[in-house]
């Protein structure tokens, strides 16, 4: 079977290329019994496109290789692509462009309408074991016992996180072996393990907090949200966001090359002399405050009573009887609660990929190959990955239309 494209991956980028190509004979070969079946998951269900808030510092890897080009990568290039299949955008109060509707089934649905437009062929259930590149174009295995010939190749396969949304991927074993370099792939947007015995009773709590992850005796990056607790591990956006740059702090089993542990500012909306006020404000008001209650009108119950556990005070001490030391000691804990974490969690519980394809090996004009003419690699494939709000969505769908728009041009 002989097409003008290849498109393997049948997710956001691989999508967003069938969509945009034009005039020509194209086939997208997807492993998954449904296409978009990662996309419909992101946002909720109900997909964060993108951000408005495009900035190279919200992505990781390759960034000076990417830099000079993000300009072309521009936010209205992605809006337009949509609003053209018929989907119409807004972003909310934090810069995440969604779908009007807020449904990720609408987006997906559009998608298909194009690629039916364009009439591709569309291979499920098939996964790609083998490309060579041939005098005749890319000659293509699949699982299925298929062998196609094309001129032009696109690798959209994304990368190992999500298993459970995706399908094999066999793509960076092929690429390596048509020349590109992959470098190390470790899992990213993900849950920080923890063998603290403080953690072991609070499985299901949530709070709100400052959180800092410190590695040796550096600090890592900063971010503010809610704090998800369980028994062996810390998850919730802002620090799932921490995991976006430890790709070179972690091994080949992710765990963290030196100590490391993640510093929670349990008050964050209050200054250490603001939140001693307030302490000292409750011990004076209520009456026969016991040290075990002292915190149950701050913190969730949980919470506070192992924050007054970890204090080693006698919990049915009267509050009024703590002297200044042990009020400021407790808050300490509040504001600076330092919990250890080994590493991270493996892909099956990560939302992107960290590393991949070098940049440098790839025409960011075209996404083309600079190894193998006629192959594009796109999206999650490559070495850049950005934080949660839409990043990776935005990079994974204008990468596939810039790799359509160069096949289009020729």
């Amino acid at each position: 079977m002989k097409y003008d494209v290849i498109i393997i991956g049948g997710g956001a980028s691989g999508m967003a290329a069938a969509a945009t190509i034009k005039n020509k004979r194209v086939c997208l070969i997807e492993g998954s019994k449904k296409l978009g079946k990662k996309l419909s998951a992101t946002g909720n269900g109900r997909c964060n496109l993108t951000n408005e808030n495009l900035d190279i510092s919200k992505y990781h890897g390759d960034t000076s290789v990417l830099l000079p080009y993000f300009a072309s990568f521009s936010l209205e290039r992605v809006i337009s692509f949509f609003n053209s299949i018929g989907i119409i955008t807004k972003a909310d109060e934090e810069n995440r462009v969604y779908p009007l509707n807020l449904q990720a089934q609408a987006v997906n649905e559009a998608l298909f309408r194009a690629l039916e437009n364009n009439n591709t062929d569309v291979f499920l259930e098939s996964t790609v074991i083998s490309a060579e590149k041939r005098k005749e174009g890319f000659l293509v295995k699949t699982s299925d016992n298929r062998e196609l010939i094309s001129k032009k190749l696109i690798f959209a396969s994304g990368g190992l996180a999500s298993p459970k949304l995706s399908c094999k991927n066999e793509s960076y074993a092929i690429l390596k072996s048509l020349g590109h370099t992959v470098s190390f792939l470790s899992p990213s947007i993900v849950h920080f393990t923890s063998k603290d015995k403080f953690l072991n009773k609070l499985s299901g709590v949530r709070a709100k907090a400052k959180v800092t992850l410190k590695v040796g005796d550096r600090k890592i990056r900063e971010e503010k949200g809610e704090v998800q607790f369980a028994d062996k591990s810390l998850s919730g956006i802002c620090v799932m966001q921490l995991s976006t740059l430890c790709h070179s702090l972690v091994n080949a089993e992710y765990k963290f090359k030196e100590k490391a542990f993640i510093e929670l500012d349990l008050l964050p909306d209050y200054s250490f002399p603001e939140a001693l006020t307030v302490l000292k404000n409750l011990i004076k008001t209520v009456k026969n405050l016991k040290v075990k209650n002292l915190l149950s009108g701050i913190l969730n119950l949980k919470l506070a009573n192992e924050i007054i556990n970890k204090s080693n005070l006698n919990p049915e001490l009267d509050a009024n009887n703590l002297k200044e030391g042990e009020i400021k000691a407790v808050l300490s804990l509040i504001k600076s609660l330092k919990i250890s974490v080994e590493g991270l969690k493996g892909f099956e519980d990560a939302q992107v990929t960290s590393g991949g394809v070098l940049l440098k090996e790839i025409d960011l004009n075209s996404m083309e190959s600079k190894r193998v003419k006629d192959l594009y690699l796109t999206g999650e494939l490559l070495n850049i990955h950005g934080d949660c709000g839409g990043y990776n969505l935005h990079f994974a769908f204008l990468s596939g239309i810039i790799a359509a728009e160069a096949i289009n041009k020729k």
